[in-house]
């Protein structure tokens, strides 16, 4: 059986109230009084809460080393003009009197194309265009600007339709360097000086209004093939990054529908007081947080055949404003799916208001909502916000009192 401390003391109730509340929390928002279910007379109320304190936050975050790698640029209607460049470097091991490049081979950069986001008529055209200096992916942010060996630096070029595997020539003069560093025998000179002389390559997009490519970074590989045509080495990516330039359109952040994402461009942030005066109650048997995706808007001003990719969970994190920057890189507090029927996100709230009512009060920390995990892909979405004459954040409260 349950038990909850309550102004009154220890309030302890049969199962079978229990059950009898659980069925009336999953009903309509109206109040609903029960009597004559124990010896004393218990009311079961319902309640409402519409959330005015809803407000978007940016911290843009590492974007190094993660699942996925973006390029390309889109022309969003409804999230604006988002452009992407992808960083990697390749592999330098070698195992000596084993692997080798032969004089005269031909290196090709090796891509996996998982999903594309944007018109789905528009090719992408990127340039493979050398890093100027050197660059660490652990410490790589989306805003983050890279240096460019631009125009001279440019060692490939390649255009992507649809998804499926890209294998893209590099220039003989890049292959040529590479077979020389990776000949030399192992030591802190040859590392030092691979990171030196290429520091990396970047995949920049060619034109502004194309689509955004995710790339399973796994499967991104450097090939080295001889003149007869035997494979003569493959090695994948020692580090990699993603670099964005996002510029959102005008009220695009407004009371009636507020965007959010991912990779911390835009976060949610819900003030809720989990005091006894704001929930109306100490004795809660269930608090659940309702949002809604606004589809209305995505179906009104998407163009035929745009294709933009989904969140597949919304994640929430409870932080002081001071810890945006690095606890929202770790687990959140709850995560979960978009519920098909009403196009609803559903978090309960019960346990952690409880922590609050009853246990240790704190009216500093927050609620921070992103659509899933910052994983190297743009996922942004429209929640709808306090100002939507229909569907404004909510919570749903289910209290017991007698």
């Amino acid at each position: 059986m349950d038990s909850h401390d309550g102004k009154d003391g220890r309030l302890i109730f049969p199962l079978f109230l229990t059950i009898v509340v659980g069925i009336f929390s999953a009903c309509n928002d109206n109040t609903i009084v029960g009597s004559e279910l124990s010896p004393d007379p218990v009311t079961v109320g319902a309640d409402t809460i519409y959330l005015s304190d809803v407000s978007v936050v940016r911290s843009p975050a590492f974007s190094g080393n993660l699942p996925h790698v973006t390029a390309g640029a889109v022309e969003d209607p409804i999230f604006g003009s988002i452009s992407a460049t992808a960083l990697i470097r390749p592999v330098l091991s070698r195992e000596v009197g084993v692997d080798t490049i032969g004089e005269n081979a031909v290196a090709r950069l090796n891509l996996n194309i998982m999903e594309l986001y944007g018109p789905e008529d528009k090719p992408v055209e990127f340039e493979i265009i050398e890093t100027a200096r050197r660059w660490r992916g652990s410490s790589w942010r989306y805003d983050s600007i890279p240096d460019l060996k631009h125009p001279n630096g440019v060692v490939g070029s390649f255009q992507v339709t649809g998804a499926d595997s890209v294998s893209v020539r590099l220039s003989d003069e890049w292959t040529k360097r590479y077979r020389e560093i990776f000949l030399l025998r192992e030591s802190d000179y040859r590392d030092s000086l691979y990171l030196a002389d290429l520091p990396g390559l970047a995949i920049v997009p060619v034109n502004s209004d194309s689509r955004l490519v995710f790339m399973e970074a796994g499967r991104i590989t450097i090939s080295f093939t001889a003149d007869d045509g035997t494979r003569d080495l493959s090695r994948g990516l020692a580090s990699w990054a993603v670099s964005m330039e996002h510029n959102p359109p005008d009220g695009s952040m407004t009371g009636t529908s507020l965007p959010v994402d991912n990779f911390f461009g835009h976060i949610i942030c819900l003030d809720v007081p989990f005091t006894e005066d704001f929930l109306g109650s100490r004795n809660l048997s269930r608090l659940e947080l309702v949002l809604y995706e606004d589809t209305l808007r995505l179906n009104m001003q998407d163009p035929p055949g745009f294709e933009r990719p989904r969140p597949e969970n919304v994640r929430m994190y409870y932080l002081n404003e001071d810890q945006i920057n690095y606890a929202i890189l770790g687990d959140p507090r709850l995560q979960t799916s978009k519920r098909s029927e009403d196009n609803s996100f559903r978090l309960p709230l019960t346990s952690l208001a409880n922590e609050r009512l009853h246990r240790s009060p704190d009216t500093t920390r927050k609620l921070y909502l992103t659509t899933g995990a910052n994983d190297g892909r743009i996922i942004p979405a429209m929640i709808t916000g306090p100002d939507d004459p229909a569907r404004p954040p909510k919570l749903l409260v289910t209290s017991v009192s007698r």
